[in-house]
C-alpha cells in the first residue's frame, strides 16, 4: 500500500506541470516488397512502351519508382522484364506464323 502511494504522487505531478506532448504519426516508409513490386511494375510499362515505339528513346535513367534501389537489383528488375517482353514477341511472332501457315494450307 505504501508503495502505491508514492507512484500515484509522482504520476499527478508531472502531467499537471509538463504539457501534453504532441502525437504525430510519421509517414510510412515502404517495404522492399513494396519497392520492388512498384519499380517492377513501372520498368515493365517503361519496357513495353520502348519495344512498341517506332524510335526507342531509352536515356539509361531509372523510373522514379526504382530511386531506392541498388544497382544490381535495378538491373536484375530491367532485365527480367526485357525477358518477358521478348518471349512475348516471340509468342506473337510464333503465332503469326501459324496463323500464315493455316491461311496457305487452305
Amino acid at each position: 500500500m505504501l508503495a502505491a502511494a508514492p507512484l500515484t504522487g509522482c504520476s499527478t505531478a508531472n502531467t499537471a506541470s509538463s504539457p501534453a506532448p504532441t502525437v504525430t504519426s510519421p509517414q510510412p516508409t515502404p517495404s522492399s516488397t513494396d519497392t520492388l513490386e512498384r519499380c517492377t511494375k513501372a520498368v515493365d510499362i517503361l519496357v513495353d512502351v520502348e519495344r512498341h515505339a517506332a524510335t526507342p528513346s531509352t536515356d539509361g535513367s531509372r523510373p522514379p519508382a526504382c530511386t531506392g534501389l541498388s544497382e544490381n537489383a535495378y538491373l536484375d528488375i530491367y532485365l527480367s522484364s526485357v525477358r518477358r517482353a521478348n518471349e512475348e514477341g516471340r509468342d506473337e511472332l510464333q503465332r503469326q506464323i501459324d496463323e500464315a501457315a493455316e491461311a496457305d494450307a487452305s
